[in-house]
């Protein structure tokens, strides 16, 4: 099973740039210092059977094993053992944290042995071998801890997928945590659950000696985090149960024990894995103990990054009013659009059909309203130029006479002139000069006009549209640029 919570609006103008630089961090240790830390493992390995020290500490450690036994007809020989039982008992004596403490303490091979020196410099190369090893030496050991590796763990990783897996969780988790507390907490709380994590990971595995890495840890508190952080607000998150998948919103704060429940069942039942599924558990938990410190202290509203955003019902708008035009009743359907934008001003999609609507009963006045509205809006939004030719076009021979306003047949004219229609730009020029419209919109026509002539190499009608500006409009801003650039 797996449920993950998805970010809403995230907001580029304040972008959750903490979560991108833990992010960053983790991605950039693991490509700048841990990319050969497979081979010096391994080479440490060789060294440890090549150099006999494997023939002097495993039988050590099979006559400690033996010692445990509650069979003492049982024993591990060294002698008798195959290759593939040799490495399985030297990866259970390198996770034995008892044994190698007691190894390096001197209790297992005293300095009374005849090869205790051998021992004793064999041993210290092999440490330092796989000291190489970054994931190894500040990776969080239960068994012998420190107070660097409590930290240094939860920004290290056992692989690409490890770390690639790892960072998908951490932005969707996040980006949400971000956004919903104040930035100065996030680090610390983020560190918290991280520590959290390999707390509870140290208190049931102390005779452990395999080192613990990786961001779940932190990351389950970030998840942890957000459950108490949002509450009973619904949150998108995303659903797996085998074959079936799919997204829904749910209570935050369900999620929680939904979470905390699936790493216990894999704790006590899942069998045997590389997973510190307990470790993921202690930053559930202290996650959403920061959460409620959180909001307690804090009173965090919830921003509308995670707000379900409005339903848009301009569909159904539009849906309703094409069934009362199938149904030929032409005003409804054109009076349900104009409520509809009343609620979404300005809605290209709506618009659109209102037009085609109107076109079917091209008698009723309101065709002309419905088109010059549309039209405002190709005309108004940058390279709709030729969507409002187009639509001009199919207006003209849709109806028996065009009844557009002065207003929109400047607009259309400044639309043809940037789409390079010049041809009819001047006719529409000539019309409104020729009924002396009082056009405040006119001598900006006129100077664009008179700057798409020259653009052409037209000087003649440049020159034309330039003196027409100059002695019409003598007291315009644009007649003082004409003047200035001649």
């Amino acid at each position: 099973m797996i449920i993950i919570p998805l970010s809403g609006r995230i907001s580029w103008k304040n972008p959750p740039f903490l979560t991108i630089a833990l992010v960053l961090v983790n991605c950039l240790v693991f490509s700048l210092f841990q990319l050969n830390d497979d081979r010096h493992y391994y080479e440490a390995t060789v060294f440890y059977f090549e150099s006999g020290l494997a023939q002097i500490e495993m039988p050590a450690y099979l006559d400690y094993l033996n010692t445990l036994q509650s069979n003492p007809g049982e024993k591990n020989n060294f002698d008798d053992m195959d290759d593939e039982t040799l490495i399985s008992y030297f990866r259970k004596m390198m996770a034995d944290a008892v044994f190698l403490k007691m190894l390096r303490g001197g209790d297992i091979i005293t300095d009374d042995m005849p090869h205790y020196e051998k021992w004793e410099t064999l041993r210290t190369e092999y440490e330092e071998k796989k000291l190489e090893s970054v994931s190894y030496r500040f990776g969080f050991k239960p068994g012998f801890p420190t107070t660097t590796t409590l930290f240094t763990h939860m920004f290290l990783h056992g692989g690409w997928a490890h770390l690639l897996g790892n960072m998908v969780f951490l932005w969707l988790a996040g980006c949400l945590v971000e956004t919903a507390m104040k930035r100065p907490y996030f680090l610390p709380a983020y560190i918290f659950t991280g520590l959290t994590s390999v707390g509870l990971f140290w208190v049931f595995n102390q005779s452990s000696a395999v080192q613990l890495v990786g961001a779940s840890g932190a990351i389950s508190g970030l998840m942890g985090m957000l459950t108490t952080l949002y509450g009973f607000n619904r949150i998108r998150v995303f659903y797996s149960l085998g074959f079936y998948f799919n997204y829904l919103r749910a209570p935050a704060i369900l999620l929680l024990p939904i979470w905390v429940g699936a790493e216990l069942v894999q704790v006590f039942w899942g069998g045997p894995s590389n997973v510190a599924y307990l470790a993921h558990v202690g930053g559930f938990i202290g996650g959403g103990a920061a959460g409620l410190l959180i909001t307690r202290v804090l009173h965090v509203d919830i921003p509308e990054v995670i707000k379900e955003a409005p339903k848009d019902r301009a569909p159904e708008y539009i849906e309703q009013a094409l069934k009362e035009a199938g149904e030929l009743n032409i005003q409804e359907a054109i009076t349900i659009l104009d409520q509809a934008l009343g609620e979404y001003p300005g809605h290209l999609e709506i618009m659109k059909q209102q037009y085609k609507i109107a076109r079917l009963d091209p008698d009723n006045a309101v065709i002309h309203t419905v088109a010059g509205r549309l039209l405002n809006a190709f005309c108004t939004s940058e390279g709709n130029g030729d969507k409002a030719r187009d639509l001009y076009d199919d207006y003209i021979k849709t109806v028996k006479k065009p009844k557009l306003s002065l207003q929109a047949y400047a607009r259309l004219t400044a639309a043809y002139i940037s789409i390079g229609d010049t041809a009819r730009a001047e006719k529409f020029v000539a019309m409104f000069l020729k009924r002396k419209a009082d056009m405040p919109e006119l001598p900006v026509i006129l100077m664009k006009l008179a700057q798409a002539f020259k653009k052409r190499g037209d000087d003649g009608k440049h020159e034309k549209c330039r003196r027409i500006l100059l002695s019409r409009f003598p007291e315009s801003r644009e007649a003082a640029l004409m003047t200035q650039t001649r």
